[in-house]
């Protein structure tokens, strides 16, 4: 397979998947649910497509570490939130929040701090969520 092949394979692939994901976005918003920056960040590093299919990388790709680790933190914070282990994800959101500041990624974890913040409070966990909302002032 000469380069040319493989160049116009991959520029085919990359059509698909924007086809795929603007799809995704359009029947989002009809829905009257619009995805999140996390959420079409998290496909697009992720190597998944918009329907939770994985998407082939090619070897042509341009790998970005810092985008991949973003999105590995993330990952980690949420499934830490989901496993119950509270201080654990609280870390790791506010690892992304001071390496990362000023991204989509220190965004995200923002709101999922909020959005964990609020929750506690329901549990009765107030000193928790107070100390979240603390913290999220000092790095603001």
């Amino acid at each position: 397979m000469t380069n040319k092949d493989k160049d116009t394979r991959a520029n085919k692939a990359d059509q698909e998947n924007q086809k795929q994901e603007e799809q995704s976005v359009q029947q989002s918003e009809q829905a009257g649910q619009p995805q999140s920056q996390a959420q079409q960040g998290q496909q697009r590093d992720s190597g998944e497509g918009p329907n939770g299919q994985e998407r082939p990388l090619w070897p042509e790709a341009i790998f970005d570490a810092g985008a991949a680790t973003r999105v590995a933190l993330l990952r980690l914070a949420r499934n830490w939130r989901a496993a119950g282990s509270t201080y654990q994800a609280l870390r790791a959101y506010e690892r992304v929040l001071i390496q990362y500041q000023g991204t989509g990624a220190a965004n995200a974890a923002a709101e999922e701090l909020i959005t964990m913040a609020d929750e506690l409070e329901k549990e009765g966990r107030f000193y928790t969520a107070l100390n979240i909302l603390t913290k999220l002032e000092q790095l603001a």
